[in-house]
Formats: C-alpha cells, sequence, structure tokens
C-alpha cells in the first residue's frame, strides 16, 4: 500500500516530483493549486513542421485545423494517472481543443493535440502559449504500466504522416471529402443557396422596406400635426367667439345702466304732473262762481235784521 496519499496531487505535491524527476519535465513554475499548465511546442500546419523552441507564430484561418505537439513531455510513474483538460483561456479565444483526456500510469513524452478556429476570424497560435492544464491523481497502489511509448521524433513522423494522409486541413475539406456522403458539395451548397435565396428579400428590398416604413412614420407624423393645429385653430377660433359675446354683453349691460335714470326721471316727472293736475282739479275753482260763497252762506254770514 502506498504510504503516501490518495488523490489529486497540490501544488506542492507537483513540484516536489518534478524535482524528483517526475511527472512532467517542464519548469516548476508551471504549476498551479492542484494542476501543470503544458504550452505549445511542435505545430504541424500546411503540410509542414514547426518544432518546439523554433518561436514560431502560425495563423490558423477559420474553420482551420491545427496539430500540436505539447513542449513539455509527461513521465507518470506506476501509481500516479492525469486527466488534460484544455485551457481556458483558448476556448474563450475560439480555439477549441478536440482532444483532452486521460493518461494512464506509465505514459512518457509530449501530449497529442488537434484544435479548430471555431470563430469567424484568423487565430494566431504561438509556441509557449498555454494549451492543457493536467491534474494529477495519486492511486492507491501501482498499476500496470502504458506500454506503446515512443520518442518524440517518431511520434512527430507518424502524427505528420497521418495529418499529412488523413486530416482535413479545415471543415470545408471534410465538407467537400466525399461528393456521396453525407455532406454537400461546394456546387451543391451554391445551388442550394440560390434556390432558397430567390425568394427572400434583396438589399434592394430591404431598403425600400426602410424607406417607406420612414415615409409612413413621416406621413403619420404630419397627418397628427395638421390634426393637432386644426384642434389649436378651433380652439382659439371658440375663444375668441366667447370673448366677443362677452364684450358684446358687457356693452349692452352698459347702455341699460345709462338708459335707466332718464327713464326714471321720466316717470318721476309724469308722476309728479299727474299729481299736480290732480291737485288743481281738487283745489281750483272751474269758475269765479265757485269762489263766492252761497247763498245760505251769505245768510249765515249776515247779521240780524240786515
Amino acid at each position: 500500500m502506498n504510504s503516501q496519499s490518495v488523490g489529486v496531487l497540490t501544488k506542492d505535491d507537483i513540484v516536489q516530483e518534478i524535482k524528483a524527476g517526475r511527472l512532467v519535465n517542464g519548469p516548476v513554475d508551471q504549476a498551479r493549486g492542484c494542476s501543470y499548465d503544458l504550452t505549445v511546442g511542435t505545430i504541424f500546419w500546411d503540410e509542414q513542421i514547426f518544432r518546439s523552441g523554433e518561436a514560431k507564430t502560425v495563423c490558423v484561418p477559420p474553420g482551420g485545423v491545427v496539430g500540436i505537439f505539447t513542449a513539455e513531455e509527461i513521465s507518470l510513474p506506476a501509481d500516479i494517472c492525469a486527466t488534460a483538460f484544455a485551457i481556458n483561456a483558448m476556448s474563450s479565444r475560439g480555439f477549441l481543443v478536440l482532444n483532452p483526456g486521460h493518461i494512464d500510469p506509465g505514459f512518457e513524452g509530449p501530449l497529442t493535440i488537434k484544435a479548430l478556429n471555431i470563430r469567424k476570424t484568423a487565430i494566431a497560435i504561438h509556441q509557449t502559449d498555454p494549451i492543457f492544464t493536467v491534474v494529477f491523481q495519486r492511486l492507491p497502489k501501482p498499476t500496470i504500466l502504458f506500454q506503446r511509448n515512443k520518442s518524440r521524433a517518431e511520434r512527430e513522423r507518424e502524427f505528420d504522416a497521418t495529418t499529412v494522409e488523413t486530416s482535413p486541413r479545415s471543415i470545408s475539406d471534410i465538407v467537400a471529402a466525399d461528393a456521396k456522403g453525407p455532406f454537400p458539395s461546394r456546387v451543391e451548397v451554391s445551388t442550394v443557396i440560390k434556390q432558397e435565396t430567390s425568394d427572400l428579400t434583396t438589399k434592394h428590398d430591404v431598403e425600400v422596406i426602410i424607406r417607406d416604413f420612414w415615409m409612413s412614420r413621416w406621413s403619420f407624423g404630419l397627418a397628427l400635426l395638421a390634426v393637432l393645429l386644426a384642434a389649436a385653430a378651433a380652439y382659439f377660433s371658440f375663444a375668441q367667439l366667447r370673448l366677443s359675446n362677452a364684450d358684446i354683453a358687457a356693452r349692452e349691460t352698459g347702455r341699460a345702466s345709462q338708459s335707466a335714470p332718464a327713464a326714471l326721471r321720466g316717470h318721476e316727472e309724469a308722476f309728479s304732473d299727474s299729481g299736480g293736475r290732480y291737485r288743481s282739479a281738487q283745489e281750483t275753482p272751474s269758475t269765479i262762481t265757485k269762489i263766492l260763497p252761497s247763498k245760505d252762506a251769505q245768510k249765515a254770514g249776515r247779521p240780524d235784521g240786515n
């Protein structure tokens, strides 16, 4: 039974193993909290091999497939296995690593990578860029060792031959590989696109639609403005009419107030005249005989014996 702790190796464990000549032949400063970063080494691109240490940069076009060997080489003892994961920074840039996975105890050599550019623009791959992070795990006891180890040079030759013979340079090579296969050819794709787009809206149609749309907006805006102006004009006309009616009523009221005293005076004069005539009729004699005393009064006024 292994006396060391079983489980994922920490940074201290990884550094200790590296200093002892195990796990990986790279620098210790690439060790992380519980993993180790591997970098881009040999690049296989466009039927060429750019080996580790040449400080080469390769631009992979959209859809391009590139082969990579890590610069560092793994060397696992019988009681340690590992798992390789793609670096998140590369995936975030649109560089998809296709074959991370498990590494058996006893494996020795660089890790092999196939990667694909899945973004719309070319991506630059530099040697020494981090490409994999590896997590090491100690087993409860040693196990059988991986038996198919080869030298780096031999691996590179075999990988290059396989890449040239069978690996596509880009996704378009896969699409055009077999005219009878599940993927259509370029001509078939072009034909289908033309057929499908014959009834689609063209750029000119879009421009006409946009122009008509904004013209309809302008027309609606102008119509709305005309309605608002007409409503405002009607309101002001109504207000002016009310003011005119109020002014006429005020003038009529003024005339009535001016004519009232004269009428009142007329009535008073008429009343005074009628009263005078009444008193005159009662008090003024119509003839002189009305002034002279009557015979009875005369008799009454005479002394006896006269």
